[in-house]
């Protein structure tokens, strides 16, 4: 063997070595955003060992349809018939619970209601993190960004005027029905009093015209959707629509969100 061939081969072995994959013991679901989103950031999705996500999920099926699962709690059983081991996660939801609760598997429930992004991205990324092989530098660097992004959200002044968001686009003369409360990335800003918005002790509340229309003057209305890259438009002055890819979903990709739009909305605004 030439010193060429020698070291193209070890080359070749070294990287398969060093992949980051999943746990070939076991196969492997995900029906929690979190944790999909995990999966998407550490290139996962073609993995072997991933049988199954959620069409709920904002992810690109091309290439993986078989992977495909429909459903929440009419979940068939069939979904899992026939896997060594299986690892489910899910998000938390007490009728999805129940149903899995009659099927194999180990289940792992992730916690995401009146928590924040960061404390859902610690949580999924604790519970997959025993599941992953060769992953751990990629781990550590992912880490250290999402430390990076929370600090630059602390050291953030926040906004000086009330910012309502809605659930879903904005028309020009119309709201969605639910605001964001006391949930997602609206509970960080809240708890780090960056944000003052409506008034109300709820996770979502159905808007009143009254308590809209008594909002101090240069209250901003900011509608959120899911996209396939962060956008941002002006409906008019006071009105806004912004989209990401999992903006909606707890977790990195809604850390990601946060650190976008601190950035382009007051950009914007300028």
């Amino acid at each position: 063997m030439t010193v060429s061939n020698f070291f193209f081969f070890f080359f070749l072995t070294t990287s398969h070595l060093l992949a980051c994959e999943l746990d070939k013991k076991h196969d492997f679901i995900s029906l929690s955003g979190p944790v999909t989103s995990l999966l998407v950031e550490f290139d996962l999705l073609q993995d072997k060992q991933l049988k199954g996500i959620s069409t709920f999920h904002p992810i690109s099926f091309k290439g993986i349809e078989e992977k495909k699962i429909a459903g929440g709690v009419l979940l068939s059983q069939k979904a899992f018939k026939d896997y060594q081991n299986l690892v489910l996660y899910f998000d938390q939801s007490a009728e999805l619970k129940k149903v899995l609760s009659r099927y194999p598997g180990e289940k792992k429930l992730i916690t995401t209601r009146g928590i924040n992004p960061f404390q859902v991205f610690e949580q999924s990324l604790t519970e997959l993190r025993p599941y992953l092989v060769g992953c751990e530098e990629r781990i550590l660097k992912l880490q250290k960004q999402v430390s990076e992004i929370k600090e630059k959200l602390f050291k953030h002044p926040g906004w000086s005027e009330q910012i309502i968001f809605f659930l879903g686009h904005i028309k020009t003369e119309r709201f969605p029905n639910l605001i964001i409360l006391n949930d997602l990335f609206v509970k960080f800003w809240i708890e780090q009093k960056k944000l003052k918005t409506y008034p109300s002790e709820l996770e979502y509340v159905v808007w009143s015209k009254k308590i809209l229309d008594a909002m101090p003057a240069g209250t901003q209305f900011v509608g959120v959707h899911e996209a396939d890259e962060f956008v941002l438009n002006s409906v008019t002055k006071s009105r806004w629509n912004v989209g990401a890819k999992g903006a909606l979903i707890p977790g990195l990709s809604q850390i990601y969100f946060m650190r976008d739009f601190t950035q382009k909305f007051v950009y914007e605004k300028k």
